[in-house]
């Protein structure tokens, strides 16, 4: 309501609202006076509304021209209604829910609402909304820190739209706009306006890709684009007399002239494309020209309405001293300080490359090659990498490292999608308190999981561990061992079917044909469960446990029951 009674006063210089009354709540937010989910939990949680909504009668009483009383009666039963559903839901604390969660290695997915240029901060202001709305607002709004983000993925038109008031220098008033809006159903999903129409702004877009650090950009409605049988691009603007490839300070239409670039386009259907290779060249060549001012690939296509009609593009950027381009044979050959990256987080390096456009393959050869990924960097003599299934391998021997952990082994996968290794031959993982070895060995550079196929050793300054199966958490030092499992601690051997392991505690179980050996006191221990405890030297065995021990005269004594301690 006082979004409206807002917009009104404005008369025709309304920012062009949604009037959900987003802005009054960012007021209540810096004014520090704001409710919060948590406060519907509170005893004094009344008093605080009827505290708030005084507050904002006393605004609304401000605009003499404006009856709100009536609105209000109803729309405060909706929201009271609203509150008690809330407080049928599990609340918790979000940050450290989603910190916690990231810590063991699983995906967050942070989607914004609103284009980056309706930023509080950093957007065409005054028109704009009460938020960031920027890559920054993931941070702010999720209480995540901003190293923990790894990839951002910049979602644009393959042409510009923009609902109610605010500045659009490449915006069409001709049939053109027209057409664009009428293709692209360009109405507003909350409001129904149509929205305003123009070609595609790449200072803008460069703009936006700079303030989020954009990895990837995705551009939806290419299918919109079908019919033109040219297409504008604003490559830069006519700004105070100057020419600028920049969006500058002031923003408003009467300081702002498009300076474009004429691109063919095409009458081609792409909504039966599925794949990129299939598509038409003039479209080819408007990806390429936005790659090429934004300096970011576009990885995703949407070529329709449907979810199924999305092209999944693997773009890759390569620099090198020189190179030999095969356009019939469609391959190529690249010499001396060559880098190579796909996206903005895998980075490859080395001394000759050879690279199949047909296959999608390449090999890359030199006294050092240099795979990063994240925090992850492989290094050998010889690396293939198939495109198609981001899958990088090595059969000449190679080194990992990834933070504390380096692995070797004489061959290796890695796939970049998944973040995992397949280590094979004579593989060792060296960590500052450990060393594992192993013939098969699978690890997860993001999650630093551990996976033993075969048999299996991991040797310390205080324990020896076999097993030929399980898996180790690289992290936590907690590992799961299968299949002739055994722990030998100091003076103890623990084993059994299969194992838990807490290398920090000292702690471990086993289950199944369970043995403990005590090699000083030479005793033994036998059951069906049982635990051993390094801090106090102790053992806990059960189900049908039997204790033997040779006695001064050299004969042997058995002792049963449901549960043995030593």
């Amino acid at each position: 309501m006082l979004d409206a009674a807002s917009e009104k006063a404005k008369g025709k210089d309304k920012i062009g609202s949604t009037l959900k009354g987003i802005g009054p709540t960012y007021m209540d937010k810096t004014g520090r006076n704001g409710l919060r989910v948590g406060d519907i939990e509170l005893s004094d949680f009344q008093e605080r509304y009827n505290n708030l909504k005084a507050k904002h009668e006393q605004l609304l009483s401000h605009y003499s021209d404006f009856e709100y009383q009536e609105e209000l009666k109803k729309l405060e039963v909706q929201w009271l209604e609203a509150v008690e559903y809330l407080r049928n839901l599990t609340l918790i604390d979000s940050e450290h829910f989603i910190n916690e969660a990231i810590g063991q290695g699983k995906s967050v997915l942070a989607e914004g609402a609103q284009g980056s240029l309706l930023d509080i901060d950093f957007g065409s202001y005054p028109f704009v909304t009460s938020s960031t709305t920027t890559c920054a607002g993931s941070c702010t709004g999720l209480g995540i820190a901003p190293t923990r983000i790894k990839k951002v993925f910049g979602i644009f038109k393959a042409y510009c739209t923009r609902v109610g008031s605010g500045p659009f220098p490449t915006e069409l008033h001709d049939d053109f706009g027209k057409k664009l809006q009428n293709q692209g159903n360009e109405f507003g999903s909350t409001t129904g306006r149509p929205r305003r129409c123009g070609w595609l702004d790449l200072p803008a877009l460069k703009y936006a890709a700079d303030i989020n650090g954009v990895t990837d950009l995705i551009m939806m409605k290419s299918d919109v684009m079908t019919g033109f049988e040219k297409i504008m691009v604003c490559t830069g603007y006519r700004y105070k007399g100057t020419e600028i490839d920049h969006l500058p300070y002031n923003v408003e239409d009467d300081q702002l002239e498009a300076v474009y670039t004429e691109l063919p386009g095409w009458n081609d259907d792409l909504t039966d494309l599925d794949n990129y290779e299939q598509a038409p060249d003039a479209l080819k060549n408007y990806v390429r020209f936005v790659e090429e001012h934004i300096g970011v690939p576009v990885n995703i296509i949407s070529v329709g309405p449907d979810r199924k009609q999305t092209i999944v593009r693997k773009s890759a950027l390569m620099y090198c001293d020189s190179a030999w381009l095969f356009s019939k044979e469609n391959r190529l050959k690249a010499f001396r300080n060559i880098k190579i990256n796909q996206g903005d987080t895998l980075f490859l390096w080395g001394d000759y490359l050879e690279y199949e456009g047909n296959t999608r393959k390449a090999l890359v050869t030199g006294d050092t090659v240099r795979l990063e990924d994240d925090e992850m960097t492989l290094v050998t003599d010889r690396l293939d990498y198939d495109r198609n299934t981001n899958i990088a391998y090595y059969t000449t021997s190679g080194v990992i490292y990834n933070n504390e952990n380096v692995l070797r082994s004489k061959l290796g996968y890695y796939n970049s999608s998944s973040k995992l290794f397949n280590f094979k031959d004579s593989v060792v993982l060296t960590n500052p308190d450990y060393v594992m070895r192993s013939d098969t060995l699978d690890y997860n550079s993001q999650s630093r999981m551990a996976y033993f196929k075969g048999p299996t050793t991991i040797t310390s300054d205080s324990s020896f561990i076999y097993c030929e199966n399980g898996k180790y958490n690289t992290i936590a030092d907690v590992a799961q061992f299968e299949k002739n499992a055994l722990i030998y601690d100091e003076n103890k051997y623990l084993t059994g079917d299969s194992m838990y392991y807490e290398k920090h505690q000292d702690y471990g179980e086993a289950y199944g044909n369970v043995v403990i050996h005590d090699t000083i006191e030479d005793y033994l221990i036998t059951g069906g469960y049982g635990e051993y405890r390094g801090a106090t030297d102790s053992t806990f065995v059960t189900l049908e446990p039997l204790y033997s021990v040779l006695d001064d005269e050299g004969d042997t004594l058995h002792v049963h029951g449901d549960t043995l301690f030593s």
